[in-house]
């Protein structure tokens, strides 16, 4: 599940804005189960704000990405917490039905977190397909550089698309959180597409499965490159920008 408000070439979220959800390869409304329920203790930290920023990859990148969604369910703090010698994991969550554009700015919602001890926490928003199957649970389009190594050979350009439609939840790294106060906070996802992409070669996308001259990884077409994508986003590999207090100590946790 983790920093906020940082300019470079991310796309922020911000949080009054709202979007149409989308439809398979495009945008439209829809309705999610949630898989996570509100808290409702009476006294509490404060609200999280979540927000998702999409990273390009890195110049020289054999990937080119111009559109994308996921279609959130759910948001979750996860936090862990000392009780004597050992440490304990709880999480609380809140309820979402939103389509998020990844390249335009919105934000998923928000969570209420109760009051209490915290060492670490992380940040996830789970991803759903669309209950009326018009929508999946994550998609991205754009295409892939093939460099051929011949002399003079020219430069292919293969659309690519990227589509999960299964339930899945993306985890940023662990922060240090040790000490806590009643008031708001934002905290910012970033979905890095080198880290989306990590462990896939020119080799493998060399060798990949085209459908109608196009390059599809999905659970049913090169699914080598689809277990590769699913573990990345599920891992605890994303960053989080989190904004708090200047009394707030926060600091990268290495698992």
């Amino acid at each position: 599940m983790k920093r906020l408000l940082v300019p470079q070439l991310f796309l922020s979220f911000s949080l009054l804005m709202l979007m149409a959800a989308c439809t398979k390869e495009s945008q439209t409304n829809l309705a999610n189960e949630a898989n996570y329920v509100n808290t409702t203790d009476s006294g509490y930290v404060g609200v999280i704000y979540y927000n998702l920023n999409l990273k390009q990859p890195d110049p020289g990148s054999n990937f080119q990405w111009n559109f994308g969604y996921a279609n959130v369910s759910a948001l979750a703090f996860d936090v862990t917490y000392q009780v004597g010698n050992s440490f304990r994991r709880t999480s609380y969550g809140a309820p979402v039905a939103k389509c998020i554009n990844f390249f335009q700015p919105t934000s998923p919602g928000s969570v209420k977190i109760p009051a209490r001890s915290m060492d670490n926490v992380s940040f996830a928003m789970t991803f759903v397909p669309a209950q009326s199957q018009t929508s999946y649970a994550f998609y991205l389009s754009g295409a892939y550089v093939k460099v051929n190594t011949l002399p003079y050979s020219p430069i292919t350009s293969i659309p690519l698309r990227v589509i999960i439609n299964e339930p899945v939840e993306m985890n940023s790294v662990w922060i240090a959180l040790r000490q806590t106060y009643k008031i708001n906070y934002f905290a910012t996802i970033e979905l890095s597409m080198d880290k989306l992409m990590s462990g896939i070669n020119t080799n493998m996308m060399n060798a990949a499965t085209l459908t109608n001259g196009s390059i599809e990884i999905s659970s049913t077409s090169n699914q080598n490159l689809y277990a590769i994508i699913l573990n990345n986003l599920q891992g605890n590999n994303m960053n989080v920008h989190f904004w708090v207090p200047e009394k707030i100590t926060i600091n990268p946790v290495k698992e």
